[in-house]
């Protein structure tokens, strides 16, 4: 839902997403990893920064 809420189908990055959840950015990453590989999350890198990392939810999980 974070994702949703925040990404507007641009994505979000995940420091953003662990703030709102209150949790560390490393339990989103790791967890992120899980839902991309299952096909429902997709993770890239930020135009403005590469080291920022995006996440966007597939058209399989809308």
């Amino acid at each position: 839902m974070a994702v949703t809420y925040l990404g507007k189908g641009k994505g979000v990055p995940v420091n953003l997403a662990s703030r709102l959840m209150h949790v560390d950015p490393s339990f989103v990453t790791t967890h992120s990893r899980l839902l991309e590989n299952n096909g429902l999350l997709r993770h890239k890198s930020s135009a403005k920064d590469a080291r920022i990392l995006q996440m966007a939810l597939t058209a399989k999980t809308r």
